[in-house]
């Protein structure tokens, strides 16, 4: 079996997980790595990325000179969120004639949010005949492929509800900052009126690809992001958190036909399971013909999910028709176990 020649671009901890576990599949060789931030050019991949050996591979701090279409196969993109601060990226990897794979969560559905800035590049993917692909566990997978794929036993749906709790624990505490856990009620609302405090980035971007791909019409959506407060004084790994103070944050987004809800997508994150009386599972309900009510318990690791997801999808895309792809236009990915998993057609 040939290995398909793999760059990783980006070495934060998604990125740095990524390398971890493409060493372990042997149908995947990295060729080589970028990290535009200082500190990692010049560095070993594998101490950079943990792999607990070298990989005699240097980072590098430029995209230049590494991406050649006779030594790379597929850049595995990791680097930020928004589709308008990647597109350069994006755009260098296209124009070398190389497949992507890009966890740049407005790329789930890229037209949603710049529809302008990705028609060239969709006009470049097929040109150059290479698959671009957004993908990801949440967008990508959680709350909506999955959903999209259980659509599939029922004759008709009426509305679907999903819902995710998420541990903030094992993700680092970095976390607990960006989502505004430990704050008062008001700081916590002028940080999320100042942008300090961040919202989830993919809502729109699930309901959307649920939408095309059952054909439920939306045509209005709003998202809602409130704390949840401490009832007594704690301490949560490293924090301390008093009473009346943020201790977990829900966010939720409501997509609608006609004034009629639709689709309804929420997630919790938090950081005591005892708030939660013990209910830690993932839920799924599809009102339909049949009903179908699913639940995950405990939930799926976000950040482990979205690694596999990723990893997994990369044989389904070198060998994908070109251009800008949806999870849903790709086949459905299985884990790389063994030399068929490499095989399978796309």
């Amino acid at each position: 079996m040939k290995p398909i020649r793999v760059v990783q671009w980006g070495l934060g901890a998604l990125g740095r997980s990524l390398v971890r576990l493409m060493t372990e599949k042997e149908g995947l060789r990295i060729i080589g790595a970028i990290e535009s931030r200082k500190g990692f050019a010049g560095k070993d991949l594998g101490k950079v990325a943990e792999c607990g050996k070298n990989l005699q591979i240097l980072v590098k701090d430029t995209h230049k000179g590494l991406l050649k279409k006779s030594d790379v196969d597929v850049v595995v993109h990791a680097t930020t969120s928004f589709t308008r601060e990647v597109i350069d990226e994006i755009q260098a990897i296209v124009e070398a004639g190389i497949h992507c794979i890009t966890l740049t969560e407005e790329m789930a559905y890229p037209e949603l949010s710049e529809p302008d800035i990705i028609k060239p590049i969709e006009a470049l993917a097929r040109k150059n005949r290479v698959t671009v692909l957004g993908a990801g566990f949440n967008p990508g997978f959680i709350l909506d492929s999955q959903i999209i794929m259980m659509t599939a036993c029922c004759h008709r749906v009426e509305k679907i509800e999903a819902e995710r709790k998420i541990n903030l624990l094992p993700l680092g505490e970095s976390y607990f900052r960006t989502l505004g856990i430990g704050n008062t009620h008001l700081a916590f609302q002028v940080g999320l009126s100042q942008g300090t405090i961040l919202k989830h980035i993919g809502f729109k971007e699930s309901a959307y690809l649920i939408s095309h791909a059952t054909g439920l019409e939306i045509d209005s959506m709003t998202e809602t992001v409130k704390p949840v407060l401490a009832e007594t004084d704690r301490v949560i790994g490293k924090t301390s958190l008093k009473a009346g103070s943020v201790c977990a944050v829900s966010h939720s987004a409501s997509a609608s036909f006609q004034n009629k809800e639709i689709i309804r997508l929420s997630q919790l994150y938090y950081t005591d399971a005892a708030d939660l009386k013990g209910d830690v599972a993932d839920k799924i309900r599809i009102h339909g013909y049949p009903d179908i009510n699913m639940s995950i318990d405990p939930e799926i690791p976000a950040n482990m999910g979205a690694v596999g997801i990723v990893v997994n999808m990369i044989p389904l895309v070198v060998k994908s028709s070109p251009g800008i792809k949806r999870v849903f236009d790709m086949p459905i990915p299985g884990c790389l176990m063994g030399e068929t998993a490499y095989s399978r057609r796309s």
